[in-house]
């Protein structure tokens, strides 16, 4: 299994550059506490819950689409005994 390692700009931010005509990207406003988080720690921190998936479930040597299927699948039934679907 290959460590997994998502690839950020130099400052980290994923670059907005607007519509064709020049105008400024509408932003939502951030919620209070996570205006400098951004998708490359998002990516990081999915890529922690699958490989402690992994671990927990016991599928460490299985294949990234097979782990992420079956991560999926379980939060599914997670989420339906919970009333949440």
């Amino acid at each position: 299994m290959t460590k997994r390692k998502s690839q950020p700009s130099e400052d980290g931010v994923v670059a907005d550059t607007g519509n064709a005509f020049n105008t400024p990207p509408k932003r939502k406003p951030a919620r209070k506490g996570v205006s400098d988080v951004n998708n490359a720690m998002r990516s990081e921190w999915a890529v922690a819950a699958l490989d402690t998936f992994a671990r927990v479930a016991r599928m460490e040597y299985e294949d990234d689409q097979t782990r992420l299927a079956d991560l999926l699948a379980d939060l599914m039934h997670f989420a339906r005994a919970e009333g949440s679907h």
